[in-house]
Formats: structure tokens, C-alpha cells, sequence
């Protein structure tokens, strides 16, 4: 198993449209430890599993994980291509992305699904 977090982690706060978007590395992993910390950004693992790589042999994995974007008052459009820009930079594909909204917190909130196979 291969795992990614730290590396996605320090390219999400290494780039600063984002980091500017956030007004401040607001990046976690799984949670913010402030609830209403607004914009922020959090991921996951949703799922690493081995990867087949010739002669049906698992080697490395495939993983995919899932990048919120949360934000009060306002769209979560420029923060989801600045997220998008970084995660394609390291390899991923964007899978899926959907616009929810949280009535009980008021926070606009995007989810984006992203998949790579590393061998």
C-alpha cells in the first residue's frame, strides 16, 4: 500500500493561489479542528487497494481520494480549480465533482472524487 497524504497535503499548502483562495494554508486531513473556519479544505482516503501490474501480480495501488471545499456566504468555484490544478498535477483524475449545501451550518461545500493507479 502506498500512501499519498503527506505528499498531497504539502502540494495543496505549497500553492499559493490556493493558499491565497483559503487566506491561509486552511488544509486538513479528514477535519478541521475549527468546524466553522471559513473557506477551508479538507481530504480523505476513501480507498487504496493494490494495483494489478503485469502477469496479474499486485504491485503498488490504486487509490482514490476525496477533496471537500467548504465555504460560507459564497461560491466554491475558484478554490475547486485551484484544488483541481494541484491534484491533476500529481497524477490524479477527477472522477466526480458535486455541489452540496449544509443548511444547518450555512457552508456552501463541494466534493470532488480523484483516482490514480501508482505503480
Amino acid at each position: 500500500m502506498i500512501d499519498v497524504k503527506d505528499d498531497i497535503l504539502s502540494a495543496l499548502e505549497a500553492d499559493s493561489t490556493l493558499v491565497g483562495l483559503l487566506l491561509g494554508k486552511r488544509i486538513y486531513q479528514a477535519a478541521a479542528p475549527d468546524p466553522e473556519e471559513n473557506p477551508r479544505v479538507t481530504f480523505y482516503e476513501m480507498d487504496n487497494k493494490g494495483a494489478l501490474k503485469g502477469d496479474d501480480q499486485k504491485s503498488g495501488s490504486d487509490i482514490i481520494i476525496v477533496v471537500d471545499v467548504w465555504r460560507k456566504g459564497g461560491g466554491t468555484t475558484a478554490i475547486a480549480q485551484a484544488v483541481n490544478t494541484v491534484m491533476t498535477g500529481l497524477g490524479f483524475e477527477r472522477e466526480f465533482a458535486g455541489d452540496l449545501y449544509e443548511p444547518d451550518t450555512k457552508f456552501h461545500h463541494k466534493t470532488m472524487r480523484f483516482r490514480n493507479t501508482i505503480l
